[in-house]
């Protein structure tokens, strides 16, 4: 059965942009009067903070760490305190404890124009699936590549293959082969490697297949981003 809890009305909005990475990471901590370090991948960066793979631990919510990134071997590996702020299985959210400053001249190599997914504020709307029209966010850029969407399913998830047409500042709109797919259902886009949470704002048949919007949602939070169908 597919999971299909209607988001809030209520709109999410990231304060900073956030950018795709795949960088080595070593993440330090201390419990049980010990020191504790476990290596991953930084998967998503931003001046707020990094979405990580640890495949070894599981860390606790709260929890503070110590954060050392690998940027290059130009740069080299820059530390960060941080605190866990969210965390599914071995996917991890990290809040900096760092001065905004810091962190933007630390990470600067990673924030690259290219490397940008769909993260950054867009405005607010009173009803995400009002029948009135809804100011939407101003750019909606072309794109083209693959993705997979994920769906979780009463004892397998579902994943199904789909085309990016184009992104916006809160949410994207595929094309795709699957019917089932309706207003407000939560899913997963994994996109180059990157997780992204998102919810169904609409679906519907164009040009022979299937088309669906998506709005993007914060990784501890089910409240889209991105207001009803263009």
């Amino acid at each position: 059965m597919l999971h299909n809890s209607r988001p809030s009305a209520a709109t999410a909005v990231r304060k900073h942009p956030r950018y795709r990475c795949n960088q080595r990471l070593c993440v330090r901590y201390r419990t049980q009067d010990r020191d504790v370090i476990a290596y991953g991948r930084c998967t998503v960066a931003g001046k707020g903070g990094i979405d990580a793979l640890l495949t070894k631990v599981e860390l606790n919510v709260g929890e503070e760490v110590s954060l050392e990134i690998a940027l290059s071997q130009a740069s080299g590996t820059v530390a960060l305190s941080a605190r866990v702020k969210n965390r599914r299985g071995f996917n991890h959210g990290f809040e900096f404890l760092e001065n905004a400053g810091r962190v933007t001249v630390t990470l600067k190599p990673l924030f690259q124009p290219e490397a940008i997914i769909f993260s950054l504020p867009a405005p607010e709307v009173p009803q995400l699936f009002s029948t009135q029209a809804a100011q939407r966010p101003p750019e909606r850029v072309p794109v083209a590549g693959e993705v997979t969407l994920v769906l979780p399913g009463a004892s397998v998830e579902i994943q199904v293959s789909a085309s990016l047409i184009n992104i916006s500042r809160g949410g994207f709109r595929v094309g795709h082969a699957y019917a089932q797919l309706a207003a407000g259902q939560q899913l997963r886009v994994v996109y180059m490697g990157v997780s992204i949470p998102a919810c169904v704002v609409w679906s519907r048949a164009a040009g022979g297949r299937l088309e669906s919007g998506l709005a993007v949602l914060d990784d501890d939070d089910d409240r889209p981003r991105i207001p009803k169908e263009q």
